[in-house]
């Protein structure tokens, strides 16, 4: 059976984002998040979301990027969110 080394997680924010997560928790490899948009300012976040949601979101977006093993970005802006 192959054994992946790495899971690099590319897509829209979120849902594809936790499963990469898990799925470094589950195999113990590494998690490599491509990261192309915020999920607290995201322009298709839904516009019925109220605080509690966006505030659980932006805990989980915290959370995921803080326990990836590497960070992708598409531009030094974005990059410049994860050093401050």
């Amino acid at each position: 059976m192959y054994k992946f080394k790495a899971v690099l997680k590319t897509r829209t924010p979120r849902a594809c984002h936790l499963i990469g997560f898990w799925i470094k928790k589950l195999f113990g490899i590494p998690h490599i998040l491509d990261y192309r948009h915020e999920w607290k300012n995201n322009t298709y976040s839904p516009s019925y979301a109220t605080k509690l949601y966006k505030l659980w979101s932006l805990s989980l977006e915290r959370y995921v990027v803080n326990h990836a093993d590497d960070i992708v970005t598409v531009s030094n802006y974005r990059a410049k969110l994860f050093t401050s």
